[in-house]
């Protein structure tokens, strides 16, 4: 109203100043804006009616992780910088063959389920006798052996993709932007290498093959296995001890005479021991020494 006593008089009419302002929510592993909240236009001083904190948590259940959050605990309209920041990141989910499966992302690749993350590889020593009689001999205690691996991931909660990884502060694994490294499941083994495996003396026999990874009468130590390693099968063949064959000054055999095996070398599989001549009723041995080699480059070979 003008003034009652002077019309002509100026009145002041106070005003207050209208503001609106913003909160965005970044993404800091992508740099992409999540959401935009606008605040609604109010004046300066007067309360915001807004809370980060429903957003932020729906973020969070998501599988973000909250980086930093600029808007005030109180706020009220400033004359000026009512634009607000919410910054997060992806957050990440270790995965190992331990993992439960709730735990694991949607969207996780096959390779880094957990199930995937646990290889086995084996070395298998197999012994056959090549007359195709049953192998007597001990088997040693390593003939079968088994390398365990296991496998670690990093994967995105929010997107399931594998990704590279850190901890935060406050030991939170975290989506590791800076690193541009292509990701990459990480294998660990309980050893990478299979022991030597001693090839025993088998009675009657002797050592006459073996099909692969042979270091003298044994199969060798096998080291540089990893988890895309193939399964190793090793064939040991043992092949009867020649006989001891009396025979007459023509070199036929003589009847009904006893035909005795080389017995075995007790420290060396591959080779027979010098083993006596026998007795024949009515004949006696040309040469008096009583004992008779088995062939060198052949144990198996009649004498």
């Amino acid at each position: 109203n003008p003034d009652p006593k002077d019309p002509g008089k100026d009145v002041q009419v106070p005003y207050a100043q209208l503001v609106a302002g913003t909160v965005t929510y970044i993404d800091d592993t992508t740099g992409n804006t999540l959401s935009k909240y606008d605040i609604p236009k109010g004046t300066v001083g007067s309360k915001i009616n807004y809370s980060t904190k429903e957003t932020t948590n729906n973020y969070e259940k998501q599988g973000y992780v909250l980086v930093s959050n600029n808007y005030p605990t109180n706020p009220v309209y400033e004359a000026s910088g009512n634009d607000y920041q919410v910054h997060l990141v992806e957050g990440v989910q270790p995965i190992t063959p331990d993992t439960p499966p709730t735990d694991v992302p949607t969207g996780t690749p096959a390779n880094a389920q957990p199930s995937a993350l646990k290889k086995d590889v084996s070395l298998t020593v197999k012994y056959v006798n090549s007359d195709g009689s049953q192998f007597t001999g001990t088997v040693p205690a390593n003939a079968s052996q088994s390398l365990h691996f296991s496998g670690k991931a990093y994967v995105s909660k929010v997107t399931g993709k594998l990704v590279n990884a850190k901890q935060d502060a406050k030991g939170q694994w975290i989506v590791d932007s800076s690193n541009k490294a292509t990701p990459e499941i990480t294998w660990t083994p309980e050893s990478s290498s299979f022991t030597e495996v001693v090839s025993p003396v088998e009675a009657g026999y002797y050592l006459n093959n073996i099909s692969s990874h042979q270091s003298g009468n044994n199969v060798e130590a096998i080291s540089g296995i990893t988890h895309t390693s193939a399964n190793v099968e090793v064939t040991v063949t043992y092949a009867p001890l020649g006989k001891i064959i009396p025979v007459d000054p023509s070199g036929t055999p003589i009847p009904d005479a006893p035909t005795p095996q080389f017995p075995n070398n007790p420290t060396d599989p591959s080779k027979g021991n010098p083993g006596n001549k026998p007795k024949v009723s009515g004949w006696k041995p040309v040469d008096p020494i009583t004992t008779v080699n088995p062939d060198p480059k052949d144990p198996g070979k009649d004498v």
